[in-house]
């Protein structure tokens, strides 16, 4: 136990983030005269009593801030409002501030929260008091505190009872008091189940609402205490959240969950949502060998795993936290799996319900954010997806009704396990439960899911905090043993999440058959006097349960420590058939529930109401070429259309370096993928493919075939990659529900009963159930969303290589369009309706027993290398594809309508299934044959080429060709993308971006190697082969990436951690080379990297000697790559040849960028880059801090010491935006010491060694390895030379 003190520190530099810049202009829209002069980071900073002042100087020094008082902040800053995060959200600063605090050394500090101070100029007080309520609820909004306010002529209010002084005892984030309960409470089994609901509405565990609820408890015991109350309150709500999805809605039908429950899965978790399907296929996998630490390679037989779940839970309250919870929730799924498995891919679906399009934006905005911000440094990728707003249409009455106003979030991962997963030895009593993970928090309630009290929420009680740090570490940590294959120490891994450690124990007792005994004081908590009931059941995520047998222990541990992955060992299974929890501040048996009173499954009873009748409007508009001129840029500007460009270059796509196929396409790099392929290894062929379907609107009128449809868009999607025939993929069908819709519920249970017995059949797929979501409406007048399916298809990759996309070739190849609509055109809920504020009552069909012939033809297509470009038919038509393959190949097209007839206006807006391909002319015969004999003759239709112009053009019979200008439409695609761009940062820089498409100048990837590489060789490497370390820390990332470069190049290859160095586990003097990875914590910041320097350099005398001596080292070299660079810039003091060396700061953009862009390799002598000069060649950025700035003084970098600069595809070196994302001075990008040995660069070149990763490629033809494998293979052969000049060993 503790006693803390607080001390507050004010940023010295002004610090923006998109969230203040949001406040800036909503302030300016109360006022657009009212400027915020200053916004700065202020630090209260929580530490051990009695800490000197001068303990806080070389930490002011580490957070560039200052030590005032709140009395000097309210002299120096009088007009100012001080903010701070709902605790959920600013536990996630405090969460990252401490874990670098820590590695930093500075161990007095217990916890740091971050607040924000806008300081206003004086002329502005009587403006600011002129509108003072507007402005206290701006600066108040849902997602954030105001934590302290004062202004001069009205310094009164800073001690109402509503606000905060900086030093207030009460306010919401203080979480550090002394222990004081009601003992009396915990001390008892209480009898007075009266007296139990009064303490609990007394000290706000749940609000009194819930506990005037009618509760039976779920166990029989003769008394009970508090935390058992509460524990059969979680029980039984999510019995009946899995009730919702294992149940049937209507009473004597089947329900899905036992519907699709057959013996095809190899494993169903209910509660998660997890599938397990078996694939024949062998995979050759990369991981880290723990007792080695070398990285292996070997060769596995792999099933897949699938998980798609709902998660829209706050998204309405909080859409960054929903988008952050979103992102773990599926990875925690996949990790848990059995003994563990590992993460492929991953999609986010959204449908925003929002009454406007601007509002939809900033609920995207939001949303994305928080998932980026979590993908990002958990290693994710996630490369698809879709977002859409269901849309009023006008009835009959001439109104609009409102339907749709509720968004729903949606995401799916895929991942791999190996093919014994259920084979393992059984459970036993003596297995060891070890929590692995953040400490427990006092935020989320394992009951958070059942409150609907806007007060709690506000008070951020109820928001489950998710670490991505600890996530990560303990994603290390399991896949470490993974690694071990037979020997894996782990026997099964739980997830710790709804219902706490609570659900996550009854989980193991289910699986077992087993009792449980946990120790609550075991547990690793946050705050040690944390309440039986809060330990039990919060909900904060990051964290795993484990079973590991008791001889395994202390290797686990040794793993774990490697890591820095919390553990501990809380409990263990028994044979007394019970649940027991033992605490030693209380009564041995805070809980004692005997198993098999958890058996029973309660049954909801939901009051039906059958939906609205919809009478749509039948004024439809004649449909004339020149109406579809005046709609079509309209289409171009809906959200499921859209460029979506400013928000998918948040994400880190690629940090696995196994990505083949992301939303970007083309040496442009466009946005119009049709699906997602990342490969099993960077030397292998195979791979997984996912795509996606949807079509809620039309389910508004028919709901079995908005399902059809949805499955149909899936197909040929995934027709695109390489996969063989139809029979290896498997569909995974969500739904979405309003809970009381009868209607709905019995069509769309009919729709995928159908699915399941009939359709699957004629496609012959596997069909899978996803997620069952019922929501809850907010509001039961104005909410209504259409039933809504999601439709996921996976499959095996045969040649990630061969995947197509629409980027096409400008010539004499042709364009053919396969329509399988037969002709039965509807534009009922399509984007041409949408845009006319109409919903219609034709929608388009789909009769999917012709998609086995389409998709088996279009796969032997692929295999033979008949076809060159592929691109589905989905929103928009056949119009808005071949608009987008225009846009992906930069070029024009001519386009004849002949071959749709006379309804060819409907042909091209008309949704349904289909395809635009492009074939050779010699070849087109061949393609057509093939089609004849598959039956789809009649469906293919020539239309034309692409041309070398600026124009979209069509013709049909004698009438007036349609035209449009390629620059006016791509300028109206991209506004959306502009619009976002714009409100994350300067003006400036979002139309640079934007005016490029207005002018035509849209930025080019080219590739020009002058120089020679080794395009097919694979060196064998033994022990005598050059060594090279990776060095990781906890947040690293894309080690694996480093690691496939370096063995591609000859090394043997090395994980290492800062721990093996300060344990002697490994020496520097080892190895020949060291690789310094990136992608810290703390969202790709500098402070990582300046902590991992100081516990360098302070830590310890003989880790510091070493990396002292390795940097003199002649023979050795050293790179930083990404956020390594910040690593390496401030060991300045011990690399020679390092004092001149600029600074990287934030990017001009003030964001995250992840773009592909071209490098020059300048005239220089630094031996990685020999021959390179001169070379124009492409690179992935993934960085939020790599930009070199003049900073008032000459860059003292000389020529030789510049070894990479952004450029244009002419190889000119450029500061313009984007093709110099950072706006680093002179393009810099990379630079060395001026002795050579030690290299930073920006671009993550790792990521593009092997050609399948560079997915800009149009054709990756045959070749393994891009130029950038050069940079590896100089680094060997000068090591070579060096060891040949070592004297001989004595």
């Amino acid at each position: 136990m503790y006693q803390s003190d607080k001390a507050i520190l004010l940023g010295k530099r002004q610090k923006t983030s998109l969230d203040q810049r949001h406040i800036i202009r909503r302030l300016h829209k109360i006022d657009s005269s009212i400027n915020a002069y200053h916004i700065y980071q202020v630090f209260l900073v929580h530490h051990l009593k009695g800490m000197p002042r001068h303990f806080f100087e070389p930490l002011c020094e580490f957070l560039n801030a200052e030590l005032v008082d709140d009395h000097s902040l309210v002299e120096h800053h009088a007009l100012s409002y001080i903010t701070m995060p709902i605790p959920a959200l600013n536990v996630v600063w405090n969460d990252d501030y401490c874990h670098l605090l820590n590695l930093a050394m500075y161990k007095d500090i217990v916890r740091i929260d971050v607040a924000w101070m806008y300081t206003f100029q004086r002329e502005d007080a009587q403006k600011i008091e002129n509108h003072s309520k507007r402005i206290d609820l701006l600066f108040c909004d849902p997602a954030w505190q105001e934590l302290y306010h004062s202004i001069e002529d009205i310094v009164k209010k800073r001690n109402s009872p509503e606000r905060h002084t900086l030093h207030a005892h009460n306010a919401p984030f203080e979480q550090s008091e002394i222990f004081r309960i009601q003992q009396n409470i915990y001390d008892a089994r209480q009898k007075d189940m009266t007296s139990i609901k009064q303490y609990l509405t007394e000290h706000q565990i749940l609000p009194p609402d819930l506990l005037s609820l009618e509760h039976k408890m779920m166990f029989k015991n003769s008394t009970f205490s508090v935390t058992e109350l509460l524990t059969s309150m979680t029980y039984h709500y999510i019995n009946n959240m899995q009730a919702r999805y294992q149940q049937s809605m209507t009473p004597g039908t089947i329900s899905l969950y036992e519907l699709f429950h057959v013996s095809q899965y190899l494993g169903q978790d209910p509660l998660h949502r997890s599938v397990v399907i078996e694939d024949k296929q062998a995979y050759h996998l990369a991981l880290i060998q723990p007792r080695t630490r070398h990285y292996i390679d070997f060769i596995e037989t792999m099933n897949h795993v699938i998980v798609e779940q709902n998660n829209s839970d706050f998204l309405d309250v909080c859409p960054f936290l929903a988008g952050q919870n979103a992102v773990l929730k599926g990875s925690r799924t996949i990790l848990s799996v059995g003994r563990g498995a590992i993460e492929k891919m991953g999609a986010v679906a959204l449908t925003l319900g929002g009454d406007s399009k601007r509002s939809s934006l900033s609920h995207l905005e939001d949303m994305m954010n928080g998932i980026a911000y979590t993908a990002n440094r958990t290693e994710k990728s996630i490369v698809t997806g879709f977002v859409r707003q269901l849309y009023p249409f006008k009835t009959k009455s001439g109104s609009k009704d409102k339907f749709g106003f509720q968004s729903l979030l949606s995401t799916l991962d895929v991942g791999i396990i190996e093919k014994d997963i259920f084979t393992h030895e059984a459970l036993y009593p003596g297995l060891k439960l070890v929590q692995i993970g953040c400490p427990v928090r006092q935020t989320g309630l394992g009951l958070a899911p059942m409150v609907n009290d806007s007060t709690m929420i506000g008070k951020g009680k109820l928001f489950p905090f998710a670490s991505p740090e600890s996530f990560l570490r303990c994603k290390r940590l399991i896949q470490a043993c993974i690694g071990l294959k037979a020997d894996n120490l782990i026997l099964d891994v739980e997830i710790v999440a709804d219902g706490g450690l609570a659900q996550a124990v009854r989980q193991i007792v289910d699986k077992s058959g087993c009792g449980v005994e946990v120790d609550l004081r075991h547990v690793p908590l946050e705050h040690y006097e944390m309440l039986p009931h809060e330990i039990w059941l919060s909900e904060s995520a990051g964290r795993f349960v484990l079973l590991v047998d008791n001889k395994h222990l202390p290797l686990l541990f040794e793993y774990a420590n490697r890591e820095s992955c919390p553990f501990a060992v809380i409990g263990s299974l028994t044979s007394d058939q019970n649940i027991r929890l033992i605490d030693e501040y209380f009564a041995d048996d805070i809980v004692n529930i005997p198993c098999k009173d958890l058996d029973s499954s309660p049954s909801q009873v939901v009051p039906f109401r059958r939906s609205k009748a919809v009478v749509a409007s039948d004024q439809w508009p004649k449909l004339t070429p020149k109406l579809i001129e005046k709609k079509v840029p309209e289409m171009l500007q809906l959200i499921s259309i859209a460029d979506k460009t400013s928000i998918l270059t948040l994400l880190d796509r690629n940090p696995t370096g196994l990505v083949v196929r992301d939303p970007f396409v083309g040496p442009y790099q466009i946005p119009v993928s049709d699906v997602a392929v990342t490969q099993a290894h960077a030397l292998d062929k195979v791979g997984e493919a996912l795509a996606l379907g949807e079509r809620p609107m039309v389910a508004m009128i028919d709901v079995e075939m908005s399902l059809k449809l949805a499955v149909a868009e899936a197909l040929t999607n995934l027709a695109s990659a390489y996969c063989g025939d139809l029979s290896s993929v498997s569909l995974t069908v969500s739904l979405s529900v309003r809970i009381d819709d009868q209607t709905g519920y019995e069509s769309a249970h009919a729709a995928m009963r159908n699915l399941y017995e009939v359709w699957a059949k004629e496609l012959g797929v596997n069909v899978y159930l996803g997620d069952v979501h019922r929501y809850e409406p907010e509001n039961d007048d104005a909410i209504n969303n259409p039933v809504g399916f999601i439709v996921s298809a996976t499959a095996p990759v045969l040649d990630v290589k061969k995947t197509l996309s629409p980027v096409a070739c400008v010539g004499d190849d042709v364009l053919l369009a396969i329509d399988l609509s037969e002709k039965n055109y509807g534009l009922a809920a399509s984007a041409f309706a949408e845009v006319q504020g109409l919903l219609g009552d034709d929608p388009a069909t789909v009769d999917l027993s012709q998609l086995p012939a389409f998709f088996n033809t279009i796969q032997y297509l692929i295999a033979n290398k008949l076809v060159s470009a592929y691109h589905d038919r989905s929103d928009g038509g056949f119009i808005v594809a071949l608009i987008e393959m225009c846009f992906a190949t930069h070029a024009g097209m001519d386009i004849n309508l002949d071959g749709f007839g006379r309804d060819y206006l409907s042909a091209l807006l008309d949704e349904g299934p289909g395809a635009v391909i492009q074939v050779s002319q010699k070849n087109l015969e061949d393609v057509m044959v093939m089609f004849d004999q598959a039956g789809l003759g009649h469906s293919v239709i020539p239309l034309g080429r692409m041309q070398s112009t600026n124009h979209f053009n069509m013709t049909y019979g004698n009438a007036k060709p349609m035209t449009f200008s390629l620059t006016d439409l791509h300028e109206k695609w991209s506004r959306m993308s502009y619009y976002l761009q714009h409100r994350r940062s300067s003006i400036e820089y979002a139309l640079s971006w934007h005016q490029g498409f207005s002018h035509g100048q849209i930025p080019i990837l080219k590739e020009h190697a002058l120089f020679k590489y080794p395009k097919y060789e694979t060196p064998d490497v033994t022990v005598d082969s050059p060594k090279v370390a990776v060095l990781r820390d906890g947040g690293s990332k894309g080690h694996l990436a480093y690691a496939m470069a370096c063995r591609q190049a000859g090394f043997m290859v090395t994980d290492i951690t800062l721990r093996d160095l300060e344990y002697g586990h490994e020496t520097l003097d080892a190895f020949d080379g060291l690789i310094v990875s990136g992608g810290f914590s703390f969202n790709d910041m500098p402070e990582p990297g300046r902590a991992w320097a100081k516990a360098i350099v302070h830590k310890n005398e003989h880790v510091l000697k070493s990396f002292e001596t390795f940097f003199k080292r002649k023979d050795a070299f050293t790179i930083g790559i990404g956020n390594g660079c910040h690593a390496l810039m401030h060991l300045r003091s011990l690399i020679p040849g390092s004092d001149e060396w600029p600074m990287w700061l934030e990017n001009e953009s003030e964001q995250f960028e992840c773009r592909y862009v071209n490098v020059v390799i300048p005239e220089n002598k630094h031996f990685l880059f020999e021959g390179m000069e001169g070379s124009i060649l492409v690179t992935s950025v993934a960085c939020q801090y790599g930009r070199i700035e003049n900073h008032h003084e000459v860059c003292t970098l000389d020529d030789q010491q510049i070894v990479m600069q952004y450029a244009d595809h002419l190889g000119h070196m450029t500061e313009t935006y984007p093709t110099n994302p950072t706006g680093s001075l002179n393009g810099i990008c990379g630079y060395t010491s001026k002795t050579g040995r030690v290299t930073l660069l920006m671009p993550h070149i790792e990521r593009d060694v092997f050609v399948s990763q560079q997915s800009w490629k149009v054709d990756m033809s045959s070749e393994l390895c891009s130029p950038w494998i050069q940079v590896f293979v100089n680094a060997r052969r000068w090591v070579e030379a060096r060891i040949q000049e070592r004297p001989p060993l004595s």
